[in-house]
């Protein structure tokens, strides 16, 4: 018969093998997740759930070991119920973060997402010099409806005028809000596109045309 000691001793490697045990099973969900949601993930995605599912073999292993089965057992059901709510929860939630991790920050052509068959001018905006209140470019929100995701687009209606642009989505339900890095070209007359963000809901559009002598209009449109 353990004394007391022995007894201390056990559960709290017991307790200790339990928590790896459920850290291992959150790895390997998070993993595997994140690989299914972006293949270029794989790289270090699968060997970190390899490694996740090779800890939760052995902490069964050893909590068998101890002889400790119903606690085993009890340890087993517990990491079976979070595994089904966390996959639960990813069937809900899921296909918005893919989305959201595939396209945001991307150049829409990089993502194949500027095809003019499938996209379409949400809004437009004239572009005001700041100073003067001339209309020197133009402006507009475009969408993906496939990828879902929106970007602006700029023309400028002076010569040699430069263009900052950018989108960013705010906080919305269970996507997380992304500013998209600001894209910069030189002077043209043809369109220039910002970097797209996934926005089912809003996006927030900040343009910057500047002039050669320096000065400049700004555009700043929220939900």
């Amino acid at each position: 018969m353990m004394t007391a000691a022995p007894k201390r001793v056990a559960r709290r490697r017991f307790a200790g093998f339990a928590a790896v045990l459920f850290l291992a099973v959150l790895a390997a969900w998070a993993t595997l997740a994140g690989a299914f949601q972006d293949p270029s993930v794989n790289g270090w995605a699968i060997p970190l759930a390899v490694a996740a599912l090779a800890c939760i073999g052995v902490c069964v292993a050893y909590l068998l070991k101890l002889q400790m089965r119903r606690r085993a057992l009890r340890v087993a059901w517990i990491s079976a119920v979070i595994v089904f709510v966390l996959a639960a929860a990813s069937v809900a939630v899921t296909p918005g973060w893919a989305s959201a991790w595939r396209y945001d920050g991307r150049l829409p052509a990089a993502t194949g997402c500027n095809d003019e068959q499938d996209t379409s001018t949400v809004n437009q905006w004239d572009v005001l010099h700041d100073d003067t209140g001339d209309v020197i470019a133009q402006a507009q929100l475009r969408r993906s409806n496939t990828c879902q995701t929106v970007w602006v687009r700029v023309r400028t209606l002076v010569q040699d005028a430069s263009t900052v642009k950018s989108v960013s989505r705010p906080f919305s339900g269970w996507i997380l809000g992304f500013d998209a890095p600001q894209e910069s070209d030189p002077p043209t007359q043809d369109w220039s596109w910002s970097r797209q963000v996934f926005a089912p809901d809003c996006v927030v559009v900040d343009v910057t045309v500047t002039l050669m002598d320096g000065t400049s209009g700004t555009l700043h449109q929220g939900c």
